[in-house]
């Protein structure tokens, strides 16, 4: 599982589901944009885990494990007790989509562009609402 630079966008805004989507798919945001626009039927500001997981199965994409909820509601810094090492997660954090790489236990999203530390990101503070083990989609 080869890790690659955080996909950006060529113009304009980019949301959190389709972000994370690309980064595992390897592919830019504008790509991963008009496919989940294309699968949902919808223009995408904001998605459901439901959405994220149906998205992911339309892209071939094999998911271990599927946005459970978390029942006692820890934070991304304490996730260590339900993330795997050495996968790549995408997680349902508070109101939002980050991909987790257990490998070096690095996070990344569509605000901070790098893949940086869980325990110095800012993310590392967001309620963990549910995660995916996901393996890399290739185009």
């Amino acid at each position: 599982m080869a890790i690659i630079k955080p996909a950006r966008a060529q113009h304009g805004r980019t949301w959190c589901g389709p972000y994370a989507l690309a980064l595992i798919s390897n592919t830019t945001y504008e790509v991963m944009y008009n496919r989940v626009k294309g699968i949902l039927k919808r223009s995408v500001r904001g998605m459901y885990s439901r959405e994220v997981e149906y998205v992911l199965k339309k892209l071939g994409c094999v998911t271990i494990f599927v946005f459970p909820r978390i029942k006692d509601r820890t934070t991304l810094r304490r996730s260590q007790d339900y993330l795997k090492p050495n996968r790549l997660y995408i997680v349902w954090l508070t109101s939002h989509y980050a991909v987790v790489n257990t490998r070096d236990w690095t996070v990344t999203d569509n605000q901070i562009l790098s893949w940086e530390p869980i325990n110095a990101s800012a993310l590392g503070r967001k309620k963990l609402f549910g995660y995916a083990e996901v393996r890399r989609i290739e185009e």
